[in-house]
């Protein structure tokens, strides 16, 4: 995509026992997307495996966090580098990794990326562990930030963000 070929970048949000996706995985699959976004990528969000559903679009096919303005990419912090070792650059950096709390011989990362209007956060998943409250972490983060909820709302003010692994948080600046 930078050399300006276009590509849909597709996530399924598939959790258990419904179609309509959860709040999890739509903020994290957003997170994912915007990790790697470029002016010649656009999103397909969807909670089905086909389109033959009853259902209205809306509840299989939308993801309402979108519509919310992060803005453009923004420069690494001062002493990051980026995925591809170089300082200065808009691309996702490391934010934070250790010992999984789960699997303490597996390495989990928090990628991150700045934008104009947003911090957004990932934590990935290292093969072999899980995804429930055993993976937790917390993160300290460098200000105060309201949570993009999945319906395109702002939650709650933090000063510190705790992720599972697959789970993403998009961080909005507070004045």
């Amino acid at each position: 995509t930078r050399q300006r070929a276009r590509r849909v970048l597709g996530a399924r949000d598939m959790p258990l026992a419904s179609g309509a996706g959860s709040d999890r995985g739509r903020i994290f699959l957003l997170a994912l997307y915007y990790l790697v976004h470029n002016e010649n990528t656009w999103l397909l969000y969807e909670t089905v495996n086909g389109h033959g559903g009853s259902a209205r679009i809306s509840e299989w096919q939308w993801n309402p966090a979108a519509e919310f303005d992060v803005g453009r990419p923004s420069t690494i912090p001062v002493g990051m580098v980026d995925f591809d070792s170089r300082s200065g650059t808009t691309e996702h950096y490391v934010l934070d990794e250790g010992a999984d709390p789960y699997r303490p011989d597996l390495t989990y990362h928090v990628l991150a990326r700045n934008f104009t209007n947003a911090v957004v956060l990932a934590k990935m998943l290292p093969a072999g562990s899980v995804v429930s409250d055993a993976s937790l972490t917390t993160h300290t983060l460098d200000g105060t930030y309201a949570l993009l909820q999945a319906d395109g709302t702002l939650g709650p003010v933090v000063t510190s963000v705790s992720l599972r692994n697959n789970e993403g948080a998009i961080l909005i600046p507070v004045d």
